[in-house]
């Protein structure tokens, strides 16, 4: 008979046991989702993404020929919203021609969804013609095959300075095209300096 009633105590014990155990289980996620006025944001704190350490992205269209690629030094991934946040980015688009232009910038954000490309922060172009653009911001279009900005854009070359206020570059025309409170200075073969 005691061992009945020390069998069934300890039935007891074990349920108060799982019991209480289970419940603090289901407290401690409600207690951690509620958000406090000096932290992040829930949707920022619940998906803080993967860290990786370099990434090179390259894109190969239809015809088997390679169109872009993107490298990285650092690269947050967040899987469910199709973007990564880079980190001193280099990147390299190639022409039809063969020619290629090449990209960098402090940092950006790849949208793999649509191939999309957000750069900020120094940003700097290299046209095969030597040709040298700065921005603040520049956006590739993977859909339009163009890189624009509304973001000024300062233009270095052999033979022409100039500033446009916004801009896009047509990598399947490999044409420019600038707008707004335009400025230019064309160098001649003799080094004198003209101003439109």
């Amino acid at each position: 008979m005691k061992a009945k009633k020390a069998g069934i105590l300890g039935v007891l014990i074990l349920i108060m046991v799982v019991y209480f155990a289970w419940h603090q289980k289901e407290e401690v996620p409600q207690r951690v989702a509620e958000p406090s006025k000096d932290s992040q944001t829930s949707s920022e704190r619940s998906d803080r993404g993967i860290r990786l350490e370099g990434m090179k992205y390259t894109e190969i269209g239809e015809d088997g020929r390679q169109c872009w690629k993107i490298l990285a030094k650092e690269v947050n991934v967040f899987l469910d919203q199709k973007k990564s946040i880079l980190a001193d980015v280099q990147a390299e688009f190639y022409l039809k021609n063969g020619q290629v232009i090449k990209l960098s910038a402090d940092k950006g954000i790849f949208w793999a969804g649509v191939k999309d490309i957000e750069l900020s922060g120094n940003v700097l172009v290299t046209l095969p013609d030597g040709a040298v653009l700065k921005t603040e911001r520049a956006i590739y279009s993977n859909r339009e095959k163009e890189l624009s900005s509304n973001s000024s854009l300062v233009i270095s070359s052999s033979w022409l300075n100039g500033q446009v206020g916004k801009w896009r570059y047509n990598l399947e025309e490999g044409k420019g095209y600038g707008d707004g409170g335009v400025k230019v200075e064309l160098q001649s073969v003799f080094g004198e300096k003209r101003r439109r």
